[in-house]
């Protein structure tokens, strides 16, 4: 399952991090790569799904989301270390506006 997530998220340009929502018959057939649909691809700003879960406490879940945070802003230190700068708000808000109207 590793293998397809990697080649999905390899054709994604500047995705890094991120959460897959999925949907299977099976665990198994999941586990082997068959019987699943891809729902939604969620990249950076999504906050960690499980923390809604109604046995996790609130000072795990600030834990996790802090915890989520600390890794993105690692990602971004090693993207500016590689010469990545961060997109400006401007043209983000821009490109946005475009993707969503197409």
């Amino acid at each position: 399952m590793t293998a397809y997530i990697d080649h999905w998220a390899d054709q994604l340009p500047g995705f890094y991090y991120g959460r897959f929502d999925i949907k299977y018959t099976t665990w198994e057939a999941l586990l082997t790569g068959k019987e699943f649909k891809i729902i939604e691809i969620n990249g950076v700003n999504a906050e960690p799904a499980h923390i809604y879960d109604p046995n996790h406490t609130i000072a795990k879940a600030y834990r996790d989301i802090f915890s989520h945070m600390k890794t993105i802003h690692q990602i971004n230190l090693q993207n500016r270390s590689l010469g990545i700068a961060p997109k400006r708000l401007k043209p983000f808000l821009t490109e946005l506006i475009q993707t969503a109207t197409q």
